[in-house]
């Protein structure tokens, strides 16, 4: 027995190994698989002073896009009113060089229209004024066909709105046909001045009725409103 107050050492039961597993002949022992459970790992937050610093960005490059597209979009636009402003010009050149031959032929109608009008004057006997007015009746005549031709050109031209420039006086000039028809059959002065005077007005409404219509093709190209109760100088 030891004395009381001395440190006694107990020895701690040992445990013993456990067997090892038998082993076949041409067999490797398994390895033992261990698992590790990996858990996600959390996304960053954003700053919200980051993307309060990224607005300026943002608008800035907005701005640059939205100038972009309109400046794009003027340019387009100011093409095409430069190409039509051209195309109205070329029409519009055209249209005057048909305008300036068919007022020639029509301002040689008109002056042989004062001169039937000269040659009817009052006092002449019926034979006279007959043989008076002969040659500018033929006169007359030539200067419509001519006139007739050049009107022809503008039914057949691109550069004139209208396709009817030669009906458009076809009835004034029937009208002038017709009473000078009943001139020639007339066997008084007074009644074959009186028919002379409606052949005259025919004339007159043939220069009337074509210079009322250059001046609405004018007009079109002008973008101009025809006058009202206002008549061209026949």
């Amino acid at each position: 027995m030891k004395p009381v107050g001395s440190t006694a050492q107990i020895a701690a039961p040992t445990q013993a190994p456990l067997p090892a597993a038998p082993v076949n002949k041409g067999q490797l022992p398994h390895a033992q698989h261990i698992s590790v459970s990996c858990a996600s790992t959390p996304k960053p937050e954003k700053d919200p002073v980051e993307l309060i610093d990224a607005i300026p960005w943002i608008l800035a490059s907005l701005g640059i896009i939205i100038s972009l597209g309109w400046n794009f979009f003027n340019y387009r636009r100011t093409t095409s009113i430069q190409r039509d402003i051209r195309q109205q010009q070329i029409r519009l050149e055209e249209f005057r060089r048909l305008r300036t031959r068919i007022d020639d032929a029509l301002a040689a109608l008109l002056q042989r229209k004062k001169d039937l009008a000269m040659a009817a004057a009052p006092g002449l006997t019926l034979a006279k004024l007959k043989s008076a007015t002969l040659e500018i009746e033929r006169a007359i005549t030539t200067d419509y066909v001519e006139l007739q031709d050049r009107l022809a050109s503008a039914d057949e031209s691109a550069y004139a709105t209208n396709a009817d420039w030669v009906e458009l006086i076809e009835p004034s000039w029937e009208t002038y046909a017709d009473q000078i028809f009943e001139f020639r059959e007339q066997t008084k002065a007074p009644e074959a001045r009186q028919r002379v005077d409606l052949a005259i007005g025919a004339l007159g409404e043939i220069g009337r009725v074509l210079n009322r219509r250059l001046d609405q093709e004018i007009g079109i190209y002008a973008n101009l409103k025809p006058k009202k109760n206002t008549k061209p100088p026949a």
